[in-house]
């Protein structure tokens, strides 16, 4: 009988968020997969954010949240990409946060994430 109240009663965790990261090349002004990019999902209550959890994306930009609540989220991305030649070293900082978006606890929403590139003085 307990089971069966838990089952009704409790939240559901069957959403799965899935989507791609992109950053924009502002040399070639191009998309290309934020591969190894850190995404995170935040839950939004009011006017509140809460950081639930973070994934690496793969090497094809693409990520997934599985086993996720009902609930209104946003995604946010960051990415650093170091570049090296002979005599120094570059470091170019992205990010980007999605619009924010619900999941019913039992359903399949899919984003897609666009990072643009943080001028340095904002890293600072």
């Amino acid at each position: 009988m307990m089971g069966l109240f838990c089952l009704l009663a409790c939240d559901k965790y069957n959403s799965k968020i899935t989507g791609k990261v992109y950053y924009i090349d502002e040399n070639y002004n191009i998309s290309l997969p934020a591969a190894g990019a850190v995404v995170t999902k935040m839950i939004q209550k009011g006017d509140s954010l809460h950081s639930v959890v973070a994934v690496f994306a793969n090497e094809n930009g693409e990520f997934l949240f599985d086993h996720t609540t009902k609930g209104t989220w946003i995604l946010s991305g960051k990415l650093e990409i170091e570049i090296e030649n002979d005599t120094t070293t570059h470091f170019y900082y992205y990010y980007g946060q999605s619009e924010s978006f619900t999941t019913s606890g039992e359903d399949q929403v899919e984003q897609t994430l666009s990072l643009k590139l943080i001028p340095q003085n904002d890293t600072e």
